[in-house]
């Protein structure tokens, strides 16, 4: 967040002076600022430095802290910084999926312009964030769009330009941090400036399209890659979630989210299978959503032909 306002240089101290847990409301109730300027600096500009970590939850509502360590150079504190991520992994898999259902409404509500959730497959990613579009009564082709597959630069950046005020969500695009012109596009349109221009400079450019736009549009990234794969660059203009999760944690979730799987078959029977998945939880190579409704959908046919589904469902890799 580059050239912070006197005001937003205040705000920063008030909250950089919080000696115990706090919310962007408990911010807003005491001082003149509002909710939306706490939560953005917190989430852009505190979050990425270290100085400030999600500490937890009260209710719905999500708690920060002061690290006490991070890098702001401005007020002379130079200290090791963090990663969201290491402190979202400190909370529960329920709470882990709020605080990413929070973030993504931030976006969509044009709070922030972007987040990216990497981590392993499977897992409800996607789904979480076009539902919680859906709850918002957000369309799809009218208020968002989705890009998945590839994007060669040009292409990119004709979208961005076709839709250069629309929420954009990238799933499963990672073409998107192949190349040095995606990437120099990506960066342009992240920015934390209060204009963020994009520019295609060269001879080629079509002519239903200019040379430059300014993009006021947000981003949400979706990917399977390890986040030490994506650019630098590009993550220091995102709130980054790094999504990872152990096997026993993945049944967790699978418990949380058990009802919505599979909504025709017998919950007793789901709950069954889970639990057999639980206790064989490192024999699959691959353990998510998927390997579930696949393990379900094998018990319903063994059940229907009076065959062992535990020993058919082993040989899912």
């Amino acid at each position: 967040m580059a050239g912070l306002s006197i005001g937003m240089q205040e705000l920063k101290k008030i909250i950089l002076s919080q000696a115990s847990t706090f919310t962007p409301d408990d911010i807003a109730k005491t001082t003149q600022f509002t909710r939306s300027s706490a939560y953005m600096l917190i989430t852009k500009e505190l979050i990425p430095s270290g100085l400030i970590k999600v500490d937890g939850k009260d209710g719905k509502k999500i708690l920060y802290s002061v690290t006490g360590r991070g890098s702001d150079s401005k007020n002379g504190i130079s200290v090791t910084p963090i990663a969201i991520a290491k402190d979202i992994m400190s909370l529960s898999v329920a709470d882990r999926f709020s605080c990413i259902n929070d973030l993504t409404e931030m976006v969509i509500d044009g709070i922030s312009p972007s987040l990216m959730i990497t981590g392993i497959a499977g897992i409800g990613k996607t789904h979480l964030v076009k539902n919680r579009l859906k709850l918002m009564g957000k369309v799809e082709g009218q208020d968002f769009h989705i890009v998945s597959g590839h994007s060669a630069p040009m292409g990119l950046y004709r979208f961005l330009y076709e839709h250069q005020d629309s929420t954009i969500i990238f799933d499963d695009c990672d073409s998107v941090f192949e190349t040095e012109t995606s990437v120099n596009i990506l960066k342009s349109a992240l920015d934390s400036y209060d204009v963020r221009r994009v520019s295609w400079m060269s001879g080629r450019m079509p002519e239903d399209m200019e040379p430059q736009f300014d993009f006021e549009g947000r981003v949400i990234f979706i990917s399977n890659l390890d986040a030490g794969k994506i650019d630098e660059a590009v993550k220091s203009r995102t709130v980054l979630i790094d999504l990872q999760m152990s096997r026993k944690e993945i049944c967790d979730h699978l418990g949380n989210l058990i009802k919505d799987l599979e909504p025709k078959m017998n919950l007793d029977k789901k709950q069954e299978v889970l639990q057999y998945l639980r206790e064989q939880c490192d024999f699959w190579e691959q353990l998510n959503i998927r390997t579930f409704i696949k393990a379900c959908r094998i018990r319903e046919f063994a059940d229907k032909k009076k065959t062992d589904w535990k020993k058919t469902i082993r040989v899912l890799s």
